[in-house]
């Protein structure tokens, strides 16, 4: 039971962003894509989840392919994109926003409520703050009620797109913290982009270097975090 992209090609209108993708998410591990600016990596998020369409190519959920399923059909079997920004309800609380993606983990609710507890527990924090409007919240903590909020859902294949982005350096890690957190705790696979290279291939199981659109490199995140050549020639390291 995997997603499975086989040889994507997708863009903006007849321009391609990505060329030939190749990527299998496997339950309970994490899946980190980096690159430069530019490389196509948030371009890859919106076409998994469907928000974009392919232009070549196919998408297999369990052998299937879900190629043609618009983003609400892919999000029913699944599949949940976080995207940049956060995009909480600020006027709601902490609590009130978490709720909303356990009413839509269907039969999975209970399984979503429990990992929500854990989450608390891991980060107590977050669970000072359940009554406070998310408007109020800094970026950081933000950031983490989103992923709780897509956490309880109980998705299959989650998608968070630079969760990091402008976040100090201590909260990166909070935040990565909690991505292996939910991979552990809900079996999900993750795809993890992610702008802070090194802690990203701290936390993923497995990793690709986008550049221009192409997979230049991939294998285990230990693996690409040991490469020198590709640390130098992509990764600026």
């Amino acid at each position: 039971m995997s997603l499975v992209a086989k040889e994507l090609t997708s863009g903006y209108g007849k321009i391609a962003a990505l060329h030939e993708i190749s990527i299998e998410l496997v339950p309970g591990t994490v899946l980190a894509v980096v690159g430069a600016n530019g490389a196509g990596k948030s371009t890859l998020a919106k076409t998994l989840a469907g928000s974009l369409r392919l232009q070549s190519g196919d998408l297999e959920l369990d052998g299937k392919s879900i190629t043609r399923l618009e983003a609400n059909a892919r999000a029913r079997h699944g599949i949940t994109l976080v995207p940049e920004g956060r995009r909480l309800f600020g006027s709601l609380t902490v609590a009130e926003n978490i709720a909303l993606g356990s009413t839509a983990a269907g039969s999975g609710k209970a399984k979503g409520r429990e990992l929500v507890a854990t989450m608390m527990e891991s980060f107590p924090a977050i669970k000072e703050l359940t009554h406070r409007r998310a408007g109020l919240l800094s970026g950081g903590e933000q950031q983490m009620v989103a992923m709780m909020r897509a956490a309880a859902a109980n998705p299959r294949y989650l998608i968070l797109d630079e969760p990091s982005l402008g976040l100090s350096p201590l909260l990166v890690d909070e935040v990565l913290r909690l991505v292996g957190l939910i991979a552990t705790q809900t079996g999900a696979a993750i795809l993890l982009i992610e702008q802070f290279v090194d802690r990203a291939l701290r936390v993923a199981d497995n990793a690709i270097v986008l550049q221009r659109g192409r997979v230049v490199a991939r294998g285990t995140g230990a693996e690409l975090r040991a490469s020198e050549s590709v640390q130098e020639a992509y990764l600026g390291g």
